[in-house]
């Protein structure tokens, strides 16, 4: 078959295309620019929205997105929707946003003769998946078309369970158009206000060190579970003039360029979107070295720290020499800005494209 002359018909399925996390806008992302440089044909199965809600995203008018109102994922009545969608339309390629639906949708498509080839576009850590999931891939993996990593180090373990399996990073798909002046006295943090973003070792940091912080405020964006406890932890540490949480915005990247400082305590990451943001308006960052993710995306000493073994005192050293020397935030920043450019949405959307060609 020959992809350059012949229209391709691509399924995405993610849980929910109206959420506010990583997922959701890099598909966005990746779908317009396949639709838009490629022309295909996509269609996108949301799973647990139902349409009434006003998208936060927008998509190219010749997406087709169906909204399918489901109650929860793991829904035995999505295998007979997803199967009824294959036999009614011949897709090349179904990509699947999580494991769950990979399995439905490797069944579904045996089902239907193996008509299409199925691709696990996977946004969590190899090992951060509970052990039924981890049985799934085991199960169903080695018999899929291929496995799409955010990072080289995560498409190692796939590799080495006999998968196909290739790392691209998600891409930058928002325009930059300014770059931080590094002047205010601003810290920026953003994520899920969940566990695993490590929020509260943040807030113990800077209760532990209040006095370094003279007339510098950390803004964390997010939503999440545990809001109501991170801000409990806040008023309890006194940290109200210093620290606060505010919801997510769609316009982050406002946000990013009035700030001197993009700083990440997560215990676990896939692939950090707002590290590569933060980058892209040539604000400095700090991480933790999680076993993925950040590593391929900072160079340490270069655009950002990285600090080893979830050190906080090492933490607040490094992040101290950043708050010290605005000389150093702009260093890091312009060599972050060139960066960021590996994460082009053109170039992240070519290297879909040898994918969807390849055998």
């Amino acid at each position: 078959m020959n992809y350059e002359e012949t229209e391709l018909k691509i399924l995405f399925i993610v849980n929910n295309v109206q959420g506010k996390g990583g997922v959701e806008r890099v598909l966005k992302d990746l779908a317009n620019s396949l639709s838009f440089n490629y022309d295909y044909k996509i269609k996108i199965y949301s799973i647990l929205s139902d349409g009434y809600i006003e998208d936060l995203y927008t998509y190219d008018k010749k997406i087709e997105i169906i909204h399918l109102n489901k109650k929860k994922v793991i829904d035995q009545s999505l295998f007979f929707t997803l199967k009824k969608e294959l036999m009614k339309n011949d897709h090349d390629y179904i990509v699947s946003c999580s494991t769950v639906i990979t399995a439905l949708a490797f069944l579904a498509n045996i089902f239907n003769g193996n008509k299409s080839k199925i691709i696990s576009w996977e946004h969590s850590q190899f090992n951060n998946i509970s052990t039924s999931k981890k049985f799934l891939r085991h199960m169903i993996y080695p018999f899929i078309y291929r496995v799409i990593s955010q990072t080289q180090y995560d498409s190692q373990y796939y590799l080495k369970k006999l998968c196909k399996a290739q790392a691209i990073p998600n891409p930058l798909g928002i325009e930059i158009n300014e770059t931080s002046h590094l002047k205010n006295k601003k810290c920026i943090a953003i994520g899920r206000l969940e566990k695993e973003k490590g929020f509260d070792t943040l807030i113990k940091i800077v209760r532990n060190n209040k006095e370094k912080f003279d007339g510098w405020e950390i803004n964390i964006f997010g939503e999440g579970s545990l809001k109501e406890s991170l801000n409990a932890l806040i008023q309890e540490s006194e940290l109200e003039k210093i620290v606060s949480i505010h919801d997510f915005k769609n316009n982050i990247s406002d946000e990013i360029v009035d700030s001197s400082i993009l700083i990440s305590t997560s215990i676990t990451e896939s692939f950090s979107m707002v590290l590569v943001e933060a980058m892209a308006c040539g604000v400095p960052v700090i991480s933790f070295d999680c076993p993925s993710g950040p590593r391929e995306i900072i160079d340490d000493n270069k655009n950002g720290f990285l600090i080893k073994n979830f050190n906080e005192v090492n933490y607040m050293d490094k992040l101290q020499i950043l708050m010290d020397s605005e000389s150093l935030r702009k260093e890091f920043g312009e060599n972050g800005k060139s960066k960021a450019l590996n994460f082009d949405i053109k170039k992240i959307t070519s290297m879909w494209k040898e994918v969807l060609k390849s055998d």
